[in-house]
């Protein structure tokens, strides 16, 4: 399997998304355009990524406590998730869910396959 540059695809998708993004901005007052190209090139539009290494994947917070949170529904905590055991990644992807935070989620199996990828966008 040939080695992927994450950092690489992180840099490309985001300057691929900035020019997707001002493709769709045509601003006839120069001093609100220069106002809002500032803010794009800050970054305002894509918050630096937040990459963790957890090959162990550490236990998660259970269902019960994401439901005592209003994380999760109580048909989910209890007929759902119930079942499982939540990993941490699993219980942090759903908290950003909850406040309404975009996130990517990737797994990777002990034979370093990539098994899923789920991407969530701002809601």
């Amino acid at each position: 399997m040939k080695p992927v540059d994450i950092f690489r695809i992180h840099e490309e998708s985001v300057r691929y998304y900035g020019d997707y993004v001002r493709s769709f901005i045509e601003v006839q007052n120069e001093e609100i355009a220069a106002s809002i190209a500032a803010e794009l090139d800050q970054g305002k539009l894509w918050p630096p990524a937040l990459i963790q290494f957890n090959p162990a994947y550490a236990e998660g917070d259970k269902a019960g406590v994401l439901q005592a949170e209003g994380v999760l529904h109580p048909e989910l905590a209890n007929n759902i998730f119930s079942q499982f055991a939540l990993h941490k990644y699993q219980t942090e992807a759903l908290r950003l869910a909850d406040a309404g935070k975009g996130f990517i989620v990737t797994v990777v199996s002990p034979n370093n396959d990539l098994t899923r990828k789920r991407r969530c966008d701002e809601v």
